[in-house]
């Protein structure tokens, strides 16, 4: 069973009790779901600040902090914000994507000038930016780079491949470079 479900679940539990242990829970919910699924629902709504943790007799006893629609829940508390650049709306690494594409075709630079403008180290450890064969390698296992034939971008001297591996502080310093060096306007 999927995070979200689990936390479905509990939710509908804080209806009708005020606070409950993560073995009532575990009784309580309809479903054979693994304590372990629990515990992982019980983090996701703790960092979620809708669950807080209060020690009574030698239990740990679980409390809704205050009620919020279950829609509001995003089952891995991802950041899902959305960015907007020459009129479309992106989320963060599309945003890259559509910004590096929008240089290259304004510019044509080489690899290694596009990486002057667009630091690889901003992505550790397959970089921001990598060739098609290096960016392949990479998502061998899982997908690192934007690999389909329609987001690989053409460079004089080669295709390349760019990082789809962006959390919120990377995205901040790569919009930075964006505004700052290059004064792209984004929102």
């Amino acid at each position: 069973m999927k995070n979200d479900e689990v936390i479905k679940h509990i939710l509908d539990l804080y209806e009708v009790h005020t606070e409950l242990t993560a073995n009532e829970i575990h009784e309580l919910i309809p479903e054979n779901i693994a304590m372990i699924q629990i515990h992982k629902a019980i983090k996701t709504l703790k960092e979620c600040n809708m669950l807080k943790e209060v020690l009574s007799q030698d239990l740990k006893y679980f409390s809704l902090i205050k009620q919020k629609t279950k829609d509001k829940i995003n089952k891995s508390s991802r950041d899902t914000s959305k960015y907007t650049f020459n009129g479309k709306e992106y989320g963060k690494s599309r945003l890259a994507l559509a910004i590096i594409t929008f240089y290259v075709k304004k510019h044509n630079p080489t690899f290694n000038q596009l990486a002057e403008v667009f630091p690889i180290k901003l992505i550790p450890p397959y970089g921001l930016i990598a060739k098609k064969a290096d960016a392949l390698e990479a998502s061998k296992d899982r997908a690192r780079f934007f690999i389909k034939d329609h987001e690989i971008i053409e460079l004089p001297d080669g295709p390349i491949c760019v990082s789809n591996q962006f959390t919120k502080d990377r995205i901040e310093k790569f919009i930075g470079i964006a505004q700052d060096d290059l004064g792209y306007e984004i929102k």
